[in-house]
């Protein structure tokens, strides 16, 4: 079964809301599908909320992290996992992908999330 996926319109970015259970296919869907709708409605910069039960091994996130950079590369996507349990392995994950040439953190809250958003979006506007 795929993640559940709320989508929302944040005016300079895509919000996506991901709950269901973790799994490395579920992951891979998720991230083609939100490839697509950022090309199909334009959309450089997104924030992920990730709320799905489970764990990936760290072999697991490395080969979806991989991934992950060929199909975003160029973009800003700021990730929010607040589960204590999974957030060092996509923090881990998150620098995978950020040295692949996705603009990305990992973060605990969304809060911190959108401040960063918001600096880097602001920064890039300024150019």
């Amino acid at each position: 079964m795929a993640y559940n996926v709320e989508y929302e319109d944040r005016k300079d970015y895509l919000y996506a809301h991901i709950t269901g259970n973790e799994s490395y296919q579920n992951a891979i869907t998720f991230f083609h599908n939100l490839k697509e709708k950022m090309e199909k409605e334009n959309w450089d910069a997104a924030l992920i909320v990730d709320e799905v039960k489970g764990i990936l091994n760290t072999n697991a996130t490395y080969e979806l992290s991989r991934e992950i950079a060929e199909l975003h590369r160029g973009r800003i996507i700021a990730f929010v996992d607040p589960k204590e349990e999974t957030f060092s392995q996509n923090y881990f994950g998150g620098t995978v992908v950020a040295n692949r040439g996705v603009v990305t953190q990992v973060f605990k809250t969304e809060e911190a999330a959108i401040k960063w958003l918001g600096e880097i979006l602001n920064k890039n506007k300024r150019r």
